[in-house]
């Protein structure tokens, strides 16, 4: 694996000092998280970068978020594994139908159990082959959705 190096915000210019001796001074100076953003992958929606959360998480017990490059729901799935405190996505939302109802729903029918729960059921929704909830008939889309605005105060 070749070796990870950071870079200061806004700096696209690679620093002579490597991930391990940041996460090091990190852990040796009183930083309550680790904010991993993966440059290579951010905002190209294709898959988090899973080697830089493998190389610190040994290296920390401090809380890590990690961001960039969710293009589908089972990305976040692929993640459940590494004990992070936090995933950010940005782009999926942004240019996915319906994303935040989507992702819901497959992370529920997919075994987390955690996931906040909004005034949308996720109960008659159907995956196709690219991760996406099927489109509703015609019929259902009629109907609409309305939450009395006494809920929502």
């Amino acid at each position: 694996m070749a070796d990870l190096f950071y870079f200061l915000t806004l700096e696209k210019k690679k620093q002579k000092i490597s991930i391990d001796e940041v996460i090091k001074i990190a852990n040796n100076n009183g930083v309550g998280e680790i904010f991993l953003n993966s440059i290579d992958n951010d905002g190209k929606m294709i898959g988090f970068n899973k080697k830089i959360i493998e190389k610190v998480s040994p290296l920390t017990n401090l809380p890590i978020t990690l961001i960039g490059g969710m293009g589908k729901p089972s990305d976040v799935l692929d993640l459940k594994k590494y004990n992070l405190s936090g995933i950010g996505i940005g782009n999926y939302y942004n240019y996915s139908e319906r994303s935040v109802v989507n992702l819901k729903k497959y992370l529920l029918k997919n075994g987390f159990k955690s996931i906040r729960k909004t005034f949308y059921t996720y109960k008659s929704e159907v995956f196709d082959k690219f991760e996406k909830i099927s489109k509703k008939k015609d019929k259902h889309l009629e109907k609409g959705y309305f939450v009395p605005h006494e809920i929502l105060r």
